[in-house]
């Protein structure tokens, strides 16, 4: 049997943290919220403390919530 190429694709098996390399942190902290894991003030306050130490995210300080719910990764409260 001949192997056939995968259209410019590249696979890993990421084993336990297959979720992670999926949806990256902010999916998993995400996620963690949808299912009554995590709450929005605790993901708020870890992204902000991720920022003050140089952590690129996609908002700036106090901006999780609001870009959660703008990418409707998150229901409006």
């Amino acid at each position: 049997m001949t192997p056939t190429p995968m259209s410019d694709a590249l696979f890993f098996d990421t084993g336990p943290l297959r979720h992670f390399a999926l949806n990256g942190w902010l999916g998993v902290q995400c996620s963690a919220i949808r299912e009554g894991q995590l709450t929005v003030r605790i993901v708020e306050a870890l992204a902000d403390d991720l920022i003050s130490g140089e952590y690129f995210l996609p908002f700036g300080p106090g901006g999780f919530r609001r870009w959660a719910q703008e990418e409707r990764h998150i229901e409006y409260e």
